[in-house]
């Protein structure tokens, strides 16, 4: 083959792949939209909701074994609990950083470890009043998180809760403990305002260290 045969067997091959990408390009885009089982619980994705449906506890993941909906966090922007479920499974929301808003039923009673640490777009979250425990790590660097109210209804909660929420300014813990543990606000440096319950008699390691607006 000589250099002109070349040069117009290189330029028909690369009008087939413009014309192949412009077919592609002009493909309609269709929303994204998955769903499946986890444990006993139903889940899907739709519109950027991710909604968990069912009866009973959410499994807990791990960080070898993430839950289903982990590669598609970018595509969710808000979640939606169903009645009925009754825990949020550990890491189950780990990374999800455009979620604004999280809806949570009255039948959750157990938020686990590192749930939804991460969520660095949730702007806001109302636990439920049956709630009786939340892990360690739960909303770990929910950086937009405003506010929080802990139930009178919790009676345990784990270290590093609400650490490097940087957004919070305002928090209650209703909730009788006797020690807030530590690093609970950790580097929170917009936080204002704690109220705490009277059986408070002790603050954990760090757990208000580098809140410089707290008065």
């Amino acid at each position: 083959m000589n250099k002109s045969q070349t040069k117009l067997h290189t330029s028909r091959g690369l009008s087939l792949l413009l014309a192949g990408l412009l077919v592609l390009c002009l493909l309609p885009v269709r929303a994204w939209a998955a769903s499946g089982t986890t444990g006993e619980l139903s889940w899907s994705l739709s519109g950027g909701t991710l909604s968990i449906t069912g009866k009973g506890d959410m499994p807990d993941y791990s960080d070898g074994a993430m839950a289903p909906w982990f590669g598609s966090g970018a595509a969710i922007t808000r979640i939606s609990v169903g009645e009925g479920v009754s825990s949020i499974g550990e890491l189950a929301f780990y990374g999800c950083g455009r979620v604004t808003a999280v809806t949570l039923p009255s039948s959750v009673t157990t938020i686990g470890a590192r749930a939804f640490k991460d969520c660095t777009a949730l702007t806001g979250v109302r636990l439920p009043e049956g709630l009786t425990a939340i892990g360690s790590y739960a909303f770990y660097r929910c950086s937009a998180l405003s506010s929080i109210t802990v139930p009178a209804s919790v009676r345990s909660m784990g270290m590093v809760v609400f650490a490097y929420c940087k957004g919070l300014t305002g928090a209650q813990i209703l909730c009788p403990i006797s020690k807030v543990p530590d690093w609970t606000f950790y580097k929170c440096t917009s936080l204002t305002a704690v109220s705490l319950p009277d059986t408070v008699t002790e603050a954990g390691e760090y757990s208000f260290h580098e809140c410089g607006q707290l008065e």
